[in-house]
C-alpha cells in the first residue's frame, strides 16, 4: 500500500481515509464515536483519563451509564478505523493504558494538522524569500476551513480552534509583507 493506512483531515470538514478510502459518515456508529477520536487526535501522543473524557462527551449522564458509554464508543472507533480486528485484540490507533486513553501516534498516519504546524515552523524560522512563500501557501492550501468545523459549540475543540484560527492569521499577515518585498 502507498501512503499512511490513515489519512486524517481536521481542517473543514472532518474526514477520515482509510487505505485511501473515504470513511463514509454512515461508517461512524455515532456522532460520539467521531467525537471521541477527534478528542485523541487533538490531544494525540498524550493519554487522557478516563474522567476527563467522561466529563467531555457524556456530562448528562451518572458515571456508570457514561463509563459504559465509553466501553462501547471505545470499541466502536477502533472497528471503524479497523474493521478487521479481531475482539480484544490490540488496536493500532486507539491505546488503553492505566491513565486511560490515547492516539498511537507511532501508527501509521497523516494529519493535515501536523502538517500544518510543521509549515508554520517552517515558515517563521526561514531565513526568507521562496522559502518561506512555500512553507506560508503549504500552510494556506491545509487550511480548508475553521478546525473541526462540524463541532463549532464543543468546549474541548475551542482551545486548538483559537489557537489554529490566531497562527493562521498571523502567518498570513506575514505572509502578505513577505510577497510585498
Amino acid at each position: 500500500m502507498s501512503g499512511p493506512a490513515l489519512r486524517i483531515q481536521m481542517f473543514g470538514a472532518f474526514r477520515v481515509w482509510r487505505g485511501g478510502d473515504l470513511i463514509p459518515d454512515e461508517n461512524w456508529p455515532t456522532q460520539k464515536c467521531k467525537s471521541l477520536f477527534k478528542l485523541l487526535l487533538i490531544e494525540r501522543g498524550r493519554s487522557i483519563p478516563v474522567d476527563r473524557i467522561l466529563e467531555s462527551l457524556w456530562t448528562d449522564l451518572d458515571p456508570d451509564r457514561a463509563q459504559n458509554n465509553l466501553w462501547v464508543t471505545v470499541s466502536q472507533v477502533r472497528r471503524t478505523l479497523e474493521p478487521d480486528l479481531k475482539a480484544r485484540e490490540t488496536s493500532q490507533y486507539v491505546l488503553r493504558s492505566h491513565q486511560g486513553y490515547s492516539f498511537n501516534t507511532a501508527s501509521e498516519y497523516w494529519l493535515d494538522v501536523d502538517e500544518f504546524q510543521e509549515a508554520i515552523e517552517t515558515f517563521r524560522h526561514a531565513s526568507g524569500g521562496m522559502e518561506r512563500i512555500r512553507a506560508g501557501e503549504t500552510m494556506r492550501e491545509l487550511y480548508q476551513g475553521e478546525f473541526l468545523a462540524e463541532d463549532p459549540y464543543e468546549e474541548w475543540v475551542l482551545p486548538a480552534r483559537d489557537q489554529f484560527k490566531w497562527d493562521y492569521q498571523a502567518v498570513l499577515d506575514d505572509l502578505a509583507e513577505e510577497y510585498a518585498l
